[in-house]
C-alpha cells in the first residue's frame, strides 16, 4: 500500500463531496484495530501444550524432556509466528472479536477526532482497518435524525465485502461516495458550513 497516494486520493474525494453537501466527512485509517497479544498468547501456549503432551507419549521422546521442552518451545513460536500472517490470523480469529474490536476502536476514533463538532452535529467517519478488512461507518446525531445507525452498519459490513476485490484507495472512495450520495438530498450544501473539519486522512 503506498500511503502517500492514499491520502492524497482520499483528500481529494473529501475535498470534492463536501462541496455537494454540508456533510462533513473524516477518514480514518488503521493497520489494525487491536495487537490482539492475548489471543495470539492464548493459541499459541495452546498449541505448545498440545505439541508437549504429544511428544510426551512417544516412548523415545518421553525420557527426554528436554527434547519435549523445546519441540513446545519450537511450536510456540512457530504458532506465534504464523498468527502475524494477517490472512492465517482473520482465518482463526474469532469474527465477533475482530467485530468487537473494530467497532470500540471506530468509536474512539469518533471521539478523538472529534466528529461532533460541527454546527448542525452532520460529521461522518469512514473508519477503514486493514487487519480486519473491515469498515465501520458511525454518523453523528445530525444525521442519524434521517439514516438511523443500523443503515450505517450495513453500509460498512457491504464496504468490508470488497475488500477481497479492491485496495485501500479505491475501497476509501466507494465508501465515501456511497455515504454521499445517501446524504446529498437531505443535507444540501451551506457555504457557511464549509470545512469544519480538517479534510486529511488520518493515521490510528
Amino acid at each position: 500500500m503506498n500511503w502517500v497516494s492514499l491520502k492524497n486520493r482520499v483528500e481529494e474525494c473529501v475535498k470534492d463531496l463536501e462541496k455537494k453537501s454540508e456533510v462533513e466527512f473524516v477518514s480514518v485509517f488503521a493497520k489494525e484495530s487491536h495487537s490482539y497479544l492475548f489471543f495470539k498468547l492464548l493459541v499459541s501456549v495452546f498449541v505448545s501444550l498440545v505439541t508437549a503432551l504429544a511428544f510426551a507419549g512417544v516412548p523415545w521422546a518421553s525420557e527426554r524432556s528436554l527434547f519435549i521442552s523445546l519441540a513446545a518451545g519450537i511450536a510456540l513460536l512457530l504458532t506465534w509466528g504464523l498468527l502475524e500472517i494477517p490472512g492465517l490470523f482473520r482465518m482463526l480469529a474469532p469474527s465477533s472479536m475482530l467485530k468487537a474490536e473494530v467497532e470500540e476502536a471506530a468509536q474512539l476514533a469518533f471521539l478523538r477526532e472529534r466528529v461532533f463538532e460541527t454546527k448542525e452535529r452532520t460529521g461522518i467517519l469512514i473508519y477503514v482497518s486493514q487487519l480486519e478488512q473491515a469498515v465501520f461507518v458511525m454518523a453523528d446525531c445530525g444525521l442519524l435524525k434521517i439514516i438511523p445507525h443500523q443503515e450505517w452498519r450495513e453500509i460498512g459490513a457491504k464496504m468490508a465485502q470488497a475488500f477481497q476485490r479492491l485496495n485501500e484507495e479505491d475501497l476509501f472512495l466507494l465508501a465515501l461516495t456511497e455515504c454521499s450520495q445517501k446524504l446529498e438530498p437531505h443535507f444540501p450544501y451551506q457555504a457557511e458550513n464549509r470545512n469544519q473539519l480538517t479534510d486529511q486522512l488520518r493515521r490510528s
